[in-house]
Protein backbone atom coordinates (compact mmCIF):
# COMPACT_ATOMS: atom_id res chain seq x y z
CA UNK A 1 0.00 0.00 0.00
CA UNK A 2 1.19 3.36 -1.02
CA UNK A 3 1.11 6.09 1.78
CA UNK A 4 0.69 9.39 0.12
CA UNK A 5 3.53 12.17 0.44
CA UNK A 6 6.87 13.03 0.01
CA UNK A 7 9.30 10.67 -0.27
CA UNK A 8 12.80 10.36 0.85
CA UNK A 9 16.07 8.28 0.59
CA UNK A 10 17.40 7.08 4.12
CA UNK A 11 20.18 4.81 5.28
CA UNK A 12 19.17 1.98 7.52
CA UNK A 13 21.68 -0.69 9.59
CA UNK A 14 20.31 -3.94 9.79
CA UNK A 15 22.40 -6.02 12.19
CA UNK A 16 23.07 -9.14 13.21
CA UNK A 17 25.10 -11.42 15.35
CA UNK A 18 27.37 -11.66 12.45
CA UNK A 19 26.80 -8.81 10.33
CA UNK A 20 25.73 -5.49 9.59
CA UNK A 21 24.72 -4.68 6.81
CA UNK A 22 23.88 -0.72 5.31
CA UNK A 23 21.11 -0.38 3.10
CA UNK A 24 19.36 2.59 1.14
CA UNK A 25 15.14 2.58 1.91
CA UNK A 26 12.78 4.92 0.89
CA UNK A 27 10.33 6.77 3.94
CA UNK A 28 7.42 8.79 3.31
CA UNK A 29 6.67 11.63 5.17
CA UNK A 30 2.63 11.43 5.13
CA UNK A 31 0.70 14.46 3.80
CA UNK A 32 -1.68 13.85 7.06
CA UNK A 33 1.30 14.10 10.04
CA UNK A 34 4.54 15.69 8.14
CA UNK A 35 6.33 15.79 12.04
CA UNK A 36 8.31 12.02 11.10
CA UNK A 37 9.42 9.97 7.90
CA UNK A 38 7.51 6.38 8.34
CA UNK A 39 8.03 3.09 6.26
CA UNK A 40 5.52 1.38 4.07
CA UNK A 41 4.92 -2.38 4.87
CA UNK A 42 6.51 -3.52 1.31
CA UNK A 43 10.19 -1.54 3.05
CA UNK A 44 9.30 -3.22 6.40
CA UNK A 45 8.99 -6.51 4.73
CA UNK A 46 12.68 -5.67 2.79
CA UNK A 47 14.06 -5.09 5.91
CA UNK A 48 13.26 -8.10 7.26
CA UNK A 49 14.26 -10.03 4.25
CA UNK A 50 17.32 -8.53 4.82
CA UNK A 51 17.41 -9.51 8.37
CA UNK A 52 16.89 -13.33 7.09
CA UNK A 53 19.64 -12.97 4.22
CA UNK A 54 22.30 -12.17 6.56
CA UNK A 55 21.32 -14.53 9.49
CA UNK A 56 21.65 -17.38 6.65
CA UNK A 57 24.46 -15.63 5.38
CA UNK A 58 23.80 -15.49 1.68
CA UNK A 59 26.46 -12.57 0.60
CA UNK A 60 25.70 -12.53 -2.47
CA UNK A 61 22.47 -11.11 -2.13
CA UNK A 62 23.15 -9.09 0.12
CA UNK A 63 26.59 -7.23 -1.29
CA UNK A 64 23.47 -6.92 -4.51
CA UNK A 65 21.44 -5.11 -2.34
CA UNK A 66 23.64 -2.98 -0.06
CA UNK A 67 26.85 -2.63 2.22
CA UNK A 68 27.76 -5.58 4.15
CA UNK A 69 30.28 -4.62 7.02
CA UNK A 70 31.67 -8.14 9.34
CA UNK A 71 30.49 -7.25 13.29
CA UNK A 72 33.89 -7.75 15.25
CA UNK A 73 34.58 -8.16 18.89
CA UNK A 74 34.36 -5.47 20.78
CA UNK A 75 38.02 -3.68 21.75
CA UNK A 76 38.73 -2.51 25.53
CA UNK A 77 38.35 1.63 24.88
CA UNK A 78 37.92 4.95 26.24
CA UNK A 79 37.62 8.29 25.57
CA UNK A 80 38.51 11.29 27.17
CA UNK A 81 38.21 14.61 26.41
CA UNK A 82 42.13 14.52 25.35
CA UNK A 83 42.30 11.23 23.55
CA UNK A 84 39.35 9.66 21.04
CA UNK A 85 39.65 6.21 19.99
CA UNK A 86 43.29 4.78 22.21
CA UNK A 87 42.88 1.35 22.89
CA UNK A 88 44.44 0.87 26.52
CA UNK A 89 46.27 -2.78 26.38
CA UNK A 90 47.18 -3.14 29.61
CA UNK A 91 44.00 -1.61 31.33
CA UNK A 92 44.69 1.27 32.70
CA UNK A 93 42.50 4.56 32.02
CA UNK A 94 45.24 6.89 31.93
CA UNK A 95 45.27 9.08 28.98
CA UNK A 96 48.77 9.82 29.11
CA UNK A 97 51.52 8.11 26.81
CA UNK A 98 53.89 9.58 29.72
CA UNK A 99 52.18 8.06 32.20
CA UNK A 100 51.19 4.60 30.44
CA UNK A 101 53.19 3.54 27.41
CA UNK A 102 51.05 0.42 26.91
CA UNK A 103 48.48 2.12 24.55
CA UNK A 104 48.13 2.17 21.31
CA UNK A 105 45.65 3.59 18.45
CA UNK A 106 42.96 0.51 16.73
CA UNK A 107 44.58 1.08 13.53
CA UNK A 108 47.90 0.98 14.62
CA UNK A 109 48.71 4.69 13.61
CA UNK A 110 47.20 7.82 15.19
CA UNK A 111 44.22 8.72 13.37
CA UNK A 112 43.65 12.10 10.79
CA UNK A 113 41.41 15.02 12.11
CA UNK A 114 39.04 13.56 9.04
CA UNK A 115 38.59 9.95 11.03
CA UNK A 116 37.55 11.69 14.41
Amino acid sequence: MKIPGQRVVRTRFVQTEKYVIAVQIEMVIPEDDPSEPCLESETVEFLQRVRQKAEADDLTWLRAHGKVYAALEAAKCFVTSKTVGRVDVGGNRSSSPQRNRNWAWPSGKRPGPEQV
